[in-house]
């Protein structure tokens, strides 16, 4: 929300039709020419869905990721360390505590109990704390259990963004491409 004499002074969307995340661009316009802004949790104002299906959300976050990493090389290298952690994640964390069953019924007796203690206990921690940020968005908690396959993906895409930074071949949004060079 805005005011529209805020909104007339910084040229509204006229003054950032060439910007990829128009909102961001509008906030920093106001920011820039002196008026007060202020970031504030609208769930309870109003609803919206970004995207419906996964090639929206691919396009859509690499976009987003690629522009957080693009001006920073450092940032880069963060996301494609953050990109290796979540893959790691979505691929360990199940793997654990499956290996660790695997060992205690061979006989591992209470090192894998251990094992598998710490695998519960780390995937209990995520999905209950993703329950809660799903509960937050008000919807089902249940799709914490999808924990592990949403950090690949956003691996993924971290991956994915990194490399278009990387490699200047830009982000493509709505069919156009942006940044490349």
């Amino acid at each position: 929300m805005i005011k529209r004499s805020v909104y007339d002074a910084i040229g509204g969307h006229e003054n950032v039709k060439d910007s990829i995340v128009e909102d961001k661009a509008i906030s920093e316009k106001v920011k820039w020419s002196g008026h007060r802004l202020v970031v504030a949790d609208g769930m309870k104002l109003a609803r919206t869905r970004m995207y419906t299906s996964l090639p929206e959300m691919w396009e859509g976050w690499t976009k987003n990721i690629y522009l957080g990493l693009r001006d920073q090389v450092g940032l880069v290298w963060l996301g494609v360390f953050g990109a290796f952690l979540a893959f790691m994640a979505s691929i360990f964390l199940p793997l654990w505590l499956l290996l660790g069953g695997i060992w205690y019924f061979n006989g591992g007796g209470w090192m894998a109990v251990g094992v598998l203690i710490e695998a519960l206990l780390l995937w209990g921690y995520l999905i209950i704390v993703r329950a809660r940020v799903a509960v937050n968005m008000e919807i089902s908690p249940w799709y914490a259990l999808t924990t592990p396959l949403g950090a690949g993906v956003f691996g993924a895409m971290m991956l994915t963004s990194a490399w278009k930074v990387l490699s200047r071949q830009g982000v493509t949004w709505k069919g156009r491409v942006y940044g490349a060079k």
